[in-house]
């Protein structure tokens, strides 16, 4: 497979931000346009050799090979003008095994590397700045797994498996100066970083009857870097019952962990413009995720469940106005934690033979605490609702035309010392498929309202004061065409994870 994508983009960004330092109150108001244009070759090579006895071996090449250009100038009572010219490499090697006899083991190669230039020219009242940098994130990361099921007697099942997934982080910034050439070695870094994580896990499930059945794992992972060495245990559960036709209650577990980007935790700075930086982090930690749903389903369509997720170690990227100095220091952090607890509803509705959809509601409240952050640590709490809906409609059967359209609410919440205004999207699409289904025809609106980036963001904390306004366009129209020849099915095809990679 193949593919090649290319576009441009145009952001604009107004700021109005309040700024105390020994001598006074600082108001600043900062206009930011942005421009800039990237192209991706997306190639995947894969084959499956079938030995019989459902014994597949599958070997998957991938690659992504990107570059790209930005400009960004700002205006106002700061001044910058800077450029960024970056290229983005992937490969991807995964090879695959399973067997008749449930194993299935592998490994999985990705090689990634992101050089780059950025030259930046600013100033902010009396402070001037003009210089370049050029880095590279370069990132070698190895996983092997082995996964094993059993069938036992009496309709029990046994699982368990491990896997071993090693990084190595080979990084650079060199900063130099914009008028001289020289370099200036305060802001520089070469960096050399290795990580690893083991996971082992095993587990059961068993049916009692039709009116009863569950599953249970555990999972032991340890997590070690230049910084951190800990092990974690993640257990995961699910239990279901069915009380009589009709009316089932499901009971549901889960625990992981998250890490951060690689370049967030290298100790860089990084200048946005004359008033803002990005700061690395490098104690930065992975944060635990534990997610607790009892839930009740009538006639199999209604659904009401109640929810707590408790997020230790969660982490954010925050920004903070320095005392001494006009900059604004972006940079990741630990919370004590983040918690959301709350009620989930769907239900299916429909109206005559051409009009289905499903409807969900959200009512949640959310908290997020951080005894370590600056002088100004928060414990914030906010009631956040959730509305989302898609539907069908069969606007003609001969020809076979149906619209989808779905929409998603989201009220006023918070982050960290943010305070997030409203949110909403509102996609559509119409499709026309053959009468032998081979060819579809589908044309496509995305963001119709172009709301979804246009988000204002707030911050009223302590001493923290701004108001953030994105003027981001993401609405578009997509034209598409699919036909297949024979009995073509399309497969399912796990994308490289992507996640940690870039900066």
């Amino acid at each position: 497979m193949y593919t090649y994508s290319f576009g441009h983009t145009k952001n604009e960004t107004e700021k109005w931000s309040e700024h105390e330092l020994a001598d006074g109150m600082h108001e600043l108001t900062l206009n930011t346009l942005s421009s800039g244009y990237g192209g991706r070759h997306n190639i995947r090579l894969g084959t499956d050799y079938d030995f019989g006895k459902k014994n597949v071996l599958s070997m998957v090449y991938t690659s992504q090979l990107g570059y790209g250009q930005d400009r960004t100038s700002m205006h106002g009572t700061g001044n910058s003008d800077k450029a960024d010219d970056g290229d983005r490499r992937l490969h991807n090697v995964k090879l695959d095994y399973q067997s008749s006899f449930g194993l299935t083991a592998g490994m999985d190669f990705t090689y990634f590397d992101s050089p780059g230039t950025t030259v930046l020219a600013s100033a902010m009242e009396e402070e001037k700045k003009s210089f370049f940098y050029k880095s590279n994130q370069r990132i070698n990361r190895l996983l092997f797994y082995l996964n094993q099921e059993h069938a036992l007697a009496n309709g029990w099942e046994l699982n368990y498996g491990a896997k071993y997934r090693t990084a190595h982080d080979n990084s650079y910034q060199f900063y130099y100066d914009g008028e001289t050439g020289d370099l200036l070695t305060d802001n520089s870094l070469k960096s050399r970083r290795t990580e690893y994580t083991f996971n082992g896990y095993a587990g059961f499930s068993k049916n009692f009857g039709k009116r009863f059945s569950f599953d249970f794992s555990l999972a032991a992972e340890l997590y070690h870097s230049e910084t951190w060495h800990e092990w974690m245990l993640y257990p995961t559960l699910n239990a279901n019952y069915r009380a009589k036709d009709g009316h089932m209650f499901q009971l549901s577990f889960s625990s992981n962990r998250s890490y951060p980007d690689y370049w967030s935790t290298q100790p860089t700075v990084q200048y946005v413009d004359s008033y803002t930086e990005v700061h690395g982090n490098p104690v930065l930690k992975p944060s635990s995720d534990y997610l607790a749903v009892l839930a009740y389903i009538l006639k199999s369509k209604y659904v009401f469940a109640l929810f707590y997720e408790e997020k230790p170690d969660h982490f954010a990227q925050l920004p903070y106005k320095l005392p001494d100095r006009l900059a604004e220091v972006n940079k990741f952090i630990n919370y004590n934690f983040q918690r959301q607890m709350g009620i989930r509803m769907m239900a299916p509705y429909k109206i005559g033979k051409w009009w289905s959809g499903n409807g969900m509601l959200i009512a949640m409240q959310s908290r997020d605490k951080a005894d370590d952050f600056y002088d100004i640590p928060f414990d914030r709490k906010k009631w956040v609702f959730v509305f989302r809906t898609s539907n069908t409609l069969t606007l003609s059967k001969q020809p076979d035309v149906v619209m989808n359209v779905s929409a998603f609410l989201q009220t006023k919440a918070r982050q960290g010392i943010y305070d997030l205004g409203n949110y909403c999207d509102v996609t559509t699409s119409v499709k026309w498929t053959s009468p032998d289904k081979k060819a579809q025809l589908t044309l496509t609106g995305n963001d119709l309202f172009d709301s979804r980036n246009r988000m204002d963001l707030r911050i009223d904390y302590a001493n923290q004061h701004s108001r953030t306004k994105f003027n981001k366009s993401n609405r578009n129209i997509t034209l598409s065409f699919l036909y297949k020849f024979g009995g073509y099915k399309e497969k399912k095809r796990k994308e490289v994870d992507t996640s940690r990679l870039g900066h």
